[in-house]
């Protein structure tokens, strides 16, 4: 199945390589601690990186818009990832394991999130499909209020798809759940390493 990658114009060069994958690690930065008693420690912030400004993201504003079972989304994710299922798809009940599985790993996270856009009827069938399979992330029927404002949504032809956005709404990858979700670490990472650090203002010239 070919995956559909695509990266934000604005990301640096770092963040075009992603969709392809080496098997390396990339370092996020050097480590302080245990050095000489003489050296000067530097201060490091205790704010993460996802949290800034990520309220105000397209799809961190269009996620706090939705009426979802199950909990409320995070506003504040790099990453969310639109889960198009049904329980009375036979395919979509043979992802779920898998995707369960991804959540819980993106929920310690914190930088990633999924939503059901659930294909059932009703949403008590949407909501017992969670709960069979004890999914924690939240949930909305696909028909739901606000939900054809996701940015980067588009309705799949066929069950089970996921798309995989950054929180501005690029198409990160869409397909087999399964495929898609094995792709978040490294999206997220990538995303996060993109971000411009904060830099201390540089003093005036006399």
């Amino acid at each position: 199945m070919v995956l559909a990658l695509s990266v934000a114009a604005s990301y640096s060069a770092s963040a075009q390589g992603f969709g392809i994958s080496d098997g390396s690690g990339s370092g996020t930065g050097i480590s302080m601690d245990g050095g000489e008693k003489k050296a000067p420690k530097k201060k490091k912030s205790k704010k993460k990186k996802s949290d800034k400004k990520a309220a105000a993201t397209p799809v961190g504003k269009a996620v706090g818009k939705l009426k979802t079972f199950n909990g409320k989304p995070t506003k504040k994710a790099l990453v969310y990832v639109y889960l198009q299922s049904a329980s009375w798809c036979g395919p979509c009940n043979q992802e779920m394991p898998d995707v369960v599985n991804a959540y819980k790993e993106m929920d310690k996270d914190g930088r990633a999130e999924i939503i059901l856009l659930g294909h059932d009827q009703t949403e008590d069938g949407a909501k017992k499909f969670l709960k069979q399979y004890k999914a924690k992330f939240p949930g909305i029927l696909v028909a739901g209020k606000n939900v054809d404002k996701l940015p980067g949504f588009v309705m799949a032809n066929g069950i089970p798809n996921a798309i995989m956005v950054d929180a501005q709404g690029n198409v990160l990858a869409s397909g087999f759940p399964s495929e898609v979700l094995a792709q978040w670490k490294q999206a997220v990472e990538t995303l996060d390493s993109a971000e411009p650090e904060d830099e201390a203002p540089e003093p005036e010239k006399e």
